[in-house]
């Protein structure tokens, strides 16, 4: 039950209700005319500002976006579960719920502002919240239906808004979606809602077969999903790939200095390299000395003094004793620069050969060490390897799942739509079954009977309900059912019917906007107030917004009368500047 709404402004007339019947009036003045409905009062803010603390999301082009009302605040004090709650939605602070004590909910609780030190939900928890306190949306239906409906689509049908909210019993705003109405309507009338969740799957998957069959038709099919064979095979070696990259990331092991210990490897091989090119220049060095101190013994073994003498008397050159004294010196100079050149390349070639030594011992060395490195390089990687080969993997997967995907729409496009014209067909006749046992329909449909009796006298409407391949179909017959007040009269007794109807968790208040009596014989109006002054004398509560222009007043007995004049909680006017809701203009 809602018990007041409030603002933060004093020029915001406060709302407090009761049990039971509650009218807010707006009052007919001078300046009203045939085309001027008395919009300027408010009446239709009301259910939109009781609506914004219930957590609607605000058109922007409503006074919500209002520049003028920047520093609102609206707090509703509504009873739930036995608790009275107090919460507080301001319009600069949208997503905010602030509440004055929590609500009994396992999964969430509220938030705490640490300037303020006041608790608050965000929209999406206080929709979760009233959802299952209003509705037990958690507990009635099974988190394996895709299709269910929302909190702000049950609620919708206990404070309809706007123009929108009064076309059809069945829809609370224009163009409504089909699943949305059914899954909300199912739901509220006892039905089986899991129907409607699985007639709309099937639809989604005909609808995806039909468009499948048109690229089809137009040769497009392998191209958008491939060939088969293809797809099966490509699958398999995805797999492959995957299970060994996961076999690969199971035994890998990062090493902290992998980095490090792989630029020393690097190194070392560079010093190697080094080494073994200085070690090859020494080899051939000594090679070389070696070869020289070979010939130059040979070319002593030529040159001694008589082998010089034989050698020129050949020639006809022949030396006196004085120049062979000269000769013989000259040879011993040569034979002594000969030796000396000789032990100072064995000399080289001692020191050449120590050297070689260190340097192939180096090498050596060089070598084992970069052998133990390159050892733990080959058993350990880098963790950016790591992370490499695993965003790697999920984009393997990710392939793998498209593929897999591709071959099971392959799969329902050879198919065909034999078998979900068999699953529809089966669904739609344990639907039937199952309506034939619901007393809750029986129940509504007596209400709703009864409802429009009291209205409609000899020409009573009825609640019609009927399975179908497609659903659930809703329909209400009532005589005269063109007027525009007979179909706003529809509406009114479906709505009263949901009020009364005691299966499933659901609000006990019901809120029409002045916008379901346009139109209407004065006449029924007296009826329909009348009726819901009846239905809501217990712990039920019926807001309305009436024109008061629109008010029976004439046929209502000094007892009704009275009664009325009872249940007004408050008279809105628009021919003053503070006469309307919110005591401003906007």
């Amino acid at each position: 039950m809602i018990l007041s709404l409030k603002a933060n402004h004093q020029s915001f007339k406060s709302l407090f209700f009761k049990k039971g019947f509650n009218i807010i009036l707006a009052d007919v003045t001078e300046k009203s005319t045939q085309h001027d409905s008395r919009n300027g009062a408010g009446k239709s803010t009301i259910v939109e500002i009781i609506q914004y603390c219930l957590g609607s999301r605000p058109d922007k082009k409503s006074i919500f976006f209002s520049e003028k009302l920047i520093d609102w605040c609206f707090t509703i004090e509504i009873e739930i579960n036995g608790k009275i709650i107090s919460a507080t939605r301001s319009i600069a602070e949208r997503n905010r719920i602030y509440v004055d004590c929590a609500l009994d909910y396992d999964s969430i609780t509220p938030s705490v502002d640490k300037l303020s030190g006041k608790q608050y939900y965000s929209v999406k928890q206080w929709n979760t919240l009233l959802g299952n306190s209003l509705f037990e949306i958690d507990n009635c239906f099974n988190t394996i239906y895709k299709y269910k409906p929302t909190f702000r689509a049950l609620i919708s049908y206990f404070a309809r808004r706007g123009i929108g909210g009064f076309i059809s019993p069945f829809e609370y705003y224009a163009r409504q979606k089909q699943i949305e109405i059914q899954a909300a309507n199912a739901y509220l009338l006892g039905l089986d809602t899991s129907f409607v969740s699985n007639i709309q799957e099937i639809k989604d998957s005909q609808s995806t077969l039909s468009k499948i069959q048109i690229t089809s038709a137009g040769g497009m099919v392998e191209q958008y999903l491939g060939n088969l064979g293809s797809l099966n095979s490509r699958k398999a070696a995805l797999q492959s790939e995957i299970a060994s990259l996961e076999k690969d990331l199971a035994g890998f092991k990062i090493h902290p200095q992998y980095f490090d210990i792989e630029q020393r490897v690097n190194y070392l091989t560079e010093i190697i390299q080094e080494t073994v090119n200085n070690y090859t220049i020494c080899q051939k060095t000594i090679n070389t000395y070696t070869k020289s101190i070979s010939q130059e013994v040979s070319e002593i073994e030529i040159s001694s003094k008589e082998a010089l003498i034989e050698l020129y008397n050949e020639v006809g050159v022949f030396f006196d004793e004085k120049a062979i004294r000269t000769l013989d010196d000259v040879l011993g100079f040569h034979s002594q620069v000969i030796k000396n050149r000789r032990d100072y390349l064995t000399n080289e070639i001692n020191s050449l050969n120590e050297k070689s030594r260190v340097l192939k011992s180096k090498i050596v060395e060089l070598d084992n060490e970069r052998a133990q490195n390159m050892e733990i390089i080959k058993t350990h990687g880098a963790l950016d390897e790591y992370v490499a080969m695993t965003s790697k993997l999920s984009e393997l997967q990710q392939i793998l799942g498209s593929i897999e995907a591709k071959i099971e729409s392959y799969s329902k496009f050879q198919k065909g739509s034999s078998e979900l014209k068999i699953q529809r067909e089966q669904i739609v006749s344990e639907a039937r079954t199952d309506i034939m046992q619901r007393d809750s329909l029986q129940k509504a449909m007596s209400i709703f009977h009864e409802n429009s009796k009291y209205l409609y006298g000899t020409q009573p409407g009825n609640l019609e309900i009927d399975i179908t391949p497609s659903g659930y179909s809703f329909d209400i017959s009532i005589e005269r059912a063109k007027s525009n007040g007979v179909s706003h009269m529809k509406i009114f007794c479906y709505d009263l019917m949901l009020l009364e109807l005691e299966i499933n968790i659901r609000p006990n208040f019901l809120i029409h906007d002045s916008n379901i009596f346009e139109g209407v014989d004065e006449r029924q109006i007296y009826k329909a107030l009348e009726l819901a002054y009846k239905k809501t004398k217990g712990d039920k509560q019926y807001i309305c917004m009436m024109n008061s222009d629109n008010m029976p007043y004439k046929l209502f007995d000094k007892q009704f009368n009275s009664t009325i004049s009872n249940a007004v909680v408050c008279t809105l006017s628009d021919s003053r500047e503070d006469g309307g809701i919110l005591g401003i203009k906007i």
